[in-house]
């Protein structure tokens, strides 16, 4: 099945349920708007989820093959697509701004607010304990005032959960401040950098220049 055929695109990061049974991607004109859909692996089966014009950032929950984890308004959601049971995990609390996203098994969540120096602000929130912990951003660049916070996520390294960020992209790339990714190990408060190719994009000043970064 061509998934980029009659108008329709890749939703995200996680597009295949743990068990290969669905592929979920985001309609654009064919149905009417941007939804998110899942399609059986023949092609044959097509499906929208309640609620998909609302959802931010949806993935597969790790171990449940037939749950949804995802942002709706200010509620963090599960789904099951089978019964169509929806659960709020978690109402993310009124002082807390930025795009929120789930780890892939459900227990740990992070929200990003993008911006310069202090005014970037990642906060990881951990649903089983029911509790917000700020993460200090570290960084290598000798003017922390012009680094720019721009996405974060958390996640596993050998089983132990982390959570990870990345400083400073287009347009907010210059010689003092290089893009970056950090992670912090939630156990032990360790920060380490390290290097790996992010996505490139194409100035702003439309010089058809284009800018990346890797290690």
């Amino acid at each position: 099945h061509d998934p980029f055929k009659d108008g329709v695109t890749y939703a995200n990061r996680y597009p295949w349920s743990t068990d290969g049974a669905w592929l979920m991607f985001q309609s654009r004109e064919r149905f009417g708007g941007y939804w998110h859909m899942l399609l059986s692996p023949d092609g044959e089966h097509v499906m929208r989820l309640p609620h998909g014009s609302g959802l931010v950032a949806p993935r597969w929950r790790v171990g449940h093959p037939d749950e949804l984890l995802s942002t709706l308004g200010r509620k963090l959601i599960s789904q099951n697509i089978v019964t169509g049971e929806r659960k709020t995990l978690v109402v993310i609390p009124d002082h807390l701004k930025g795009r929120a996203g789930f780890g892939p098994h459900g227990r740990w969540a992070v929200i990003c607010r993008q911006g310069f120096g202090n005014g970037g602000e990642l906060t990881v929130l951990d649903l089983e304990k029911g509790t917000t912990r700020k993460i200090e951003l570290k960084t290598s660049s000798k003017d922390f005032a012009g680094d720019w916070l721009y996405s974060g996520g958390v996640g596993y390294v050998k089983g132990v959960p982390h959570v990870g960020y990345s400083l400073n992209h287009l347009p907010h790339l210059s010689r003092e401040h290089q893009y970056q990714q950090w992670l912090m190990n939630l156990q032990t408060g360790e920060y380490r950098k390290v290097k790996y190719l992010s996505h490139g994009g194409t100035s702003p000043n439309r010089d058809r220049k284009v800018g990346y970064a890797g290690g």
